[in-house]
């Protein structure tokens, strides 16, 4: 009994790796209408820029909250904080991705765009104060980057209602992490 089951798993497993080629799966790109396809490409690139902004933010943010999540450095609030702000950053990214498909601007390279390195430039802070220091530079690059991505968006050809609600809302988060940052 045990030759027979040896056999046929033998088998099995010569006739699967014989058809290995056969087995993989391929399908033909869809042939999908690009009128409706309307964003200005200046737009587009600057929106993939700030994604890529938004997701480096939120790295250097979990390196924060790890940091602090230490035993050795032991800073709860701050970890806490810190998570927070990660997965703030982590969803403005996806905001702008969901919107990027909604517009039908990524098709095709989206786990390339999503694939680049995220930059942490550093790992371990003397004081909860110098990461405060560190976050605060960085919200304000993150802020002057979303304006950049308005303003491009703006001024360039695409004045789609979507475009108008969407930037419209990121004007309001700016205008209040200025009141609360001053």
């Amino acid at each position: 009994m045990k030759s027979i089951v040896l056999f046929s798993i033998v088998l099995s497993g010569l006739l699967l790796s014989s058809n290995g080629d056969s087995l993989e799966c391929s399908h033909s790109k869809p042939s999908i209408p690009e009128d409706w396809i309307d964003m200005a490409p200046t737009c587009t690139e600057v929106m993939k820029k700030h994604i890529q902004a938004e997701l480096n933010a939120s790295m250097q943010y979990l390196a924060m909250a790890a940091h602090f999540s230490q035993d050795s450095v032991n800073r709860p609030g701050f970890a806490k904080m810190f998570f927070q702000s990660a997965s703030e950053e982590r969803d403005h990214a996806i905001k702008l991705i969901s919107y990027l498909i909604m517009r039908g601007e990524l098709t095709q390279d989206i786990s390339q765009m999503i694939k680049k390195n995220t930059v942490v430039t550093k790992t371990e802070w003397a004081s909860g104060v110098e990461a405060l220091k560190q976050a605060l530079v960085m919200e304000a690059n993150v802020t002057a980057a979303i304006r950049r991505v308005i303003k491009q968006c703006e001024d360039s050809d695409d004045k789609h209602d979507s475009a108008k609600k969407f930037n419209d809302y990121h004007v309001r988060c700016c205008a209040l992490l200025s009141a609360v940052t001053t």
